[in-house]
């Protein structure tokens, strides 16, 4: 009897899908197309070759990539010939070894992941890792993806090569602090092309004046920002008529918080959809509130002004906190932002370690 291989796209269990694939030759391609499209590739010393059937590559979508310091010249080339098979990759994650501090990634290892990467159209790129690249693969970092986040790669300061005619795909910019030398880079006029087509700009790391030029070369398009809070009090926003959400996170909203919400409101005219507040509890604060009365009182002055704006806030918990104190907590707040303002919607996050974790899960929408 035939058996629809329509009923193997249904499962989802990686396990009940490696017993399709062993129960019989029709349930074989089906279920490796499925466990393979999400692949993670480990690359150390001693670890198991992994390009024996590189067939199974050519399924792969989604890719996580973790190379270790220790990798031999060896490891290198078996990685060049695993990369060479991921064809129809669209999603890319550069991860650092978090068993070594420093640099996690050789001379040998930086040309041949980065040579993959530029000669790959991505939908998302995510480089969460310590290495040092010149001006021209950054470039060529912009011309291959629509999401861009960059956490721990900084630029050669002994290789400033000259950076060829580049188009720029990217729409969506995230910068985390250990790269917020690459916000600075990015204000150097061969960098220009980077802003063409920007739309979404989280840069919790870059430093007040360089988000400001940031958002002044891309305020024609921008559409969405995380801004830095900590680095931005008493500084000017450029005119932003695009922008249709804000995102504000941290944990607490204060005072400051306060007045650059009502400073990005002032730049952005009456153009603005949506507010997102983003809260994280950690273990230390999270018998306080993260609003004060005051605070919220300027806030709801603040937001009359708008009353067609959306408004979200979600709360996220350290790993550490019990359940029954996140309840408390929740419940407390819950309750204090409903009585204040009525019109907004409650989200919970659960077991958020660190805003790092928060923010690449979050963008992996994009």
């Amino acid at each position: 009897m035939a058996v629809p291989q329509e009923l193997v796209g249904e499962v989802s269990d990686r396990d009940t899908l490696k017993a399709c694939a062993l129960a019989a030759s029709c349930f074989l391609q089906g279920s490796q197309r499925i466990l393979f499209r999400t692949l993670r590739i480990v690359i150390a010393e001693g670890r198991p070759r992994i390009a024996e059937s590189p067939h199974l590559f050519g399924y792969t979508k989604d890719v996580t990539l973790t190379v270790s310091p220790r990798a031999t010249a060896e490891d290198i080339e078996h990685l060049r010939q695993a990369l060479f098979h991921l064809s129809n990759v669209r999603r890319c994650r550069l991860c650092r070894d978090q068993r070594h501090k420093g640099p996690t990634w050789t001379d040998l290892v930086t040309p041949v992941v980065f040579d993959f990467i530029t000669a790959t159209e991505l939908d998302y790129l995510a480089i969460d890792t310590f290495t040092q690249v010149p001006h021209s693969t950054l470039a060529g970092l912009f011309s291959c993806t629509k999401t861009l986040c960059l956490d721990g790669m900084s630029m050669s300061t002994d290789n400033q090569d000259a950076v060829p005619p580049t188009v720029s795909r990217t729409q969506n910019l995230l910068l985390f602090p250990e790269s917020r030398q690459i916000g600075k880079m990015l204000l150097l006029p061969q960098f220009r092309f980077a802003f063409a087509q920007l739309r979404i700009i989280w840069t919790p790391g870059v430093h007040g004046d360089h988000v400001i030029e940031l958002l002044s070369l891309s305020a024609p398009h921008l559409q969405e920002i995380l801004p830095p809070l900590d680095y931005l009090e008493g500084l000017d926003f450029p005119p932003l008529p695009a922008l249709r959400i804000i995102d504000l996170r941290g944990r607490r909203f204060d005072p400051r918080a306060q007045r650059i919400l009502t400073q990005l409101l002032v730049s952005s005219g009456p153009y603005v959809e949506e507010i997102r507040f983003a809260f994280q509890i950690s273990s230390a604060d999270h018998s306080r509130s993260p609003m004060e009365p005051a605070t919220m009182a300027a806030l709801v002055a603040t937001l009359a002004t708008y009353p067609s704006v959306r408004l979200s806030w979600s709360v996220s918990f350290g790993a550490r906190i019990p359940q029954n104190e996140r309840d408390e907590c929740l419940a407390r707040f819950t309750d204090f932002i409903q009585r204040s303002i009525p019109r907004c919607d409650i989200v919970v996050g659960v077991n958020l370690r660190t805003s790092r974790a928060e923010l690449f899960s979050a963008w992996s929408i994009y």
